[in-house]
């Protein structure tokens, strides 16, 4: 799995060692996707 580090490069995220910061960033990206992929399949809104 590849994740951003602080210093901006890519490494490879060998352990599950995950900050709030990450947790709340990917927490955030998947409601997003989520919503944009309900309102694209459920025209409701």
């Amino acid at each position: 799995m590849l994740c951003r580090g602080s210093n901006g490069k890519f490494h490879i995220m060998s352990h599950f060692r995950l900050k709030k910061e990450d947790v709340l960033f990917g927490l955030i990206m998947f409601v997003i996707t989520f919503t944009i992929w309900l309102v694209d399949r459920y025209p409701i809104f």
